[in-house]
């Protein structure tokens, strides 16, 4: 669970930051649960989780088999972020460090899309009745369930492959004509995961990275 972030009970804020490529793997266990892969990007366990001008695309969630004949495969799904609320008891339980009383996900100006091997880029849900909150807005997240923020597009954010090395960042820039541009009023972020400021057309741009003509070098040197 959660192929770069597992917030288990804890405080996690990201803003102009990309999560791509990362995979969850359920196990070939004789219970469902343990073979079931959920968060490719991010999991949330009765944490709080904010986000802000952040990218989660093309992350990968991969059910587990069952040991044999006799056992269930897993489930997979929130190919991007899965927010689990719990009874806090439980989340008490073995010592575990535990002082919330539900898991919130606050997602503000961010992508969720292009997930593979689940039916949901997020899901927002709870377990033994606890409870699990979300909102925020100007977001672009493709499928969801449960969430409870503003989803601004539902497109396909369009963006080029992941880039990086040569001393640059590790960021997805929008193709030209991507849903994501323009499509934000700013909150006070004045410049992108690669220090290019924001905005640079009409209004902010979803996602981590703000569309400027350039691909690979913030100063445009390819060109």
């Amino acid at each position: 669970m959660g192929g770069a972030i597992f917030n288990d009970a804890g405080t996690v804020s990201l803003i102009n930051s990309t999560l791509s490529a990362n995979t969850v793997r359920g196990g070939d266990g004789y219970d469902s649960d343990n073979a079931s892969a959920y968060g490719g990007a991010i999991f949330n366990y009765m944490g709080g989780l904010t986000l802000d001008f952040v990218t989660l695309d093309g992350n990968t969630v991969v059910a587990g088999n069952g040991a044999n004949s006799y056992s269930a495969a897993g489930n997979a799904d929130g190919g991007a972020i899965y927010s689990l609320g719990d009874n806090p008891a439980i989340c008490q339980s073995g010592g575990n460090v535990c002082t919330t009383t539900s898991a919130t996900l606050t997602m503000n100006n961010s992508i969720a899309a292009n997930s593979s091997g689940s039916t949901n880029d997020v899901v927002v849900s709870a377990i033994n009745g606890g409870t699990s909150t979300s909102g925020g807005t100007g977001n672009l997240v493709m499928t969801q369930g449960g969430f409870g923020g503003t989803v601004a597009s539902n497109a396909n954010p369009q963006l080029n492959a992941l880039i990086g090395g040569g001393g640059i960042w590790n960021v997805m820039v929008p193709k030209a004509g991507s849903p994501t541009i323009d499509a934000v009023a700013c909150d006070g972020t004045t410049t992108d995961q690669r220090g290019v400021l924001r905005p640079q057309g009409t209004q902010c741009d979803i996602g981590s990275v703000e569309y400027n003509g350039d691909v690979i070098f913030v100063d445009g040197f390819e060109n």
